[in-house]
């Protein structure tokens, strides 16, 4: 195969062919051996679609996506404190990288779930009222290129990272799909050490209860820090999705969710002999 071929087609096979194989993959079988629940019969592809959506829209506005915002603040000339690239130095480099990247995608869905904007952008991830690996990809389009702008563009007008820092972290971010997945996993007393579906799954309650936890992205520790740590009591499975019960039913819904109920008000007929003024 052309060489020149390759280098264009591989960054569209790791970004949309691998997740799709990966979620294939727990869908047929680690959700299969061990399930918290009967493997979905409602919504089926409507994550997928979504996950469709969001990359289609990402290429559309590649430099809002997310680790390219940090690149491309780089080559902008940010990037005043310059990590290392070679030998040993990388591995620590990329250690504190890392840390700083999951502290940082903690904060941030922290505040996905205290301003109200931001919520109704992000509640779309919480609408699944079925939880397995494609939940991971159910995200409203807008999401990455807010992220991009609110996280990882300042972050890369302060630190200069190697692309190797941005290649590793993005396949250790296939972690998402293990902790989403529909698997009876726990950690137990452990569960501080690494995001799984029994910690996850609390975060992702349908139940007031558990409102305000695990919003950790990979390292529990950061809630531990913050007072916002539940581990899940040894057989704790409840039952996940929006309070109210709502979910996207169609693209429409995947496309314009944050306001999806202003535009099916608009364009609803009226109901014959009620004052549409009312």
């Amino acid at each position: 195969m052309n060489s020149d071929l390759v280098q264009a087609i591989w960054p569209l096979l790791l970004s949309i062919v691998l997740p799709i194989l990966v979620m294939l993959a727990c869908r047929l079988t680690v959700e299969r051996w061990w399930p918290i629940a009967p493997a979905r019969k409602s919504r089926k592809g409507m994550n997928i679609v979504s996950f469709l959506i969001w990359f289609s829209t990402q290429i559309a506005f590649a430099p809002g996506t997310v680790l390219l915002g940090t690149l491309l603040a780089n080559r902008l000339g940010g990037g005043f404190i310059v990590l290392p690239s070679h030998g040993w130095a990388l591995v620590g480099g990329f250690l504190a990288y890392f840390l700083l990247m999951d502290l940082l995608e903690f904060l941030y869905h922290r505040a996905q779930h205290s301003i109200p904007w931001l919520w109704a952008v992000h509640s779309l991830h919480h609408s699944d009222p079925e939880f397995d690996a494609t939940t991971s990809v159910l995200h409203h389009w807008l999401s990455p290129a807010i992220k991009s702008f609110a996280v990882t563009v300042p972050l890369g007008l302060v630190l200069k990272v190697p692309p190797i820092y941005l290649a590793i972290y993005s396949v250790l971010g296939y972690h998402a799909y293990f902790y989403h997945a529909n698997l009876k996993i726990s950690f137990g007393r452990f569960a501080w050490l690494l995001n799984a579906p029994s910690y996850h799954r609390l975060h992702h309650s349908a139940s007031i209860e558990h409102f305000n936890c695990n919003y950790a992205a990979s390292l529990p520790l950061f809630d531990v820090l913050s007072g916002t740590y539940r581990p899940a009591r040894p057989g704790q499975w409840p039952a996940v999705g929006l309070e109210d019960g709502g979910h996207a039913k169609d693209v429409f819904d995947l496309l314009f969710w944050p306001v999806r109920g202003r535009l099916r008000g608009l364009t609803r007929s009226p109901t014959p002999g009620v004052n549409p003024g009312a």
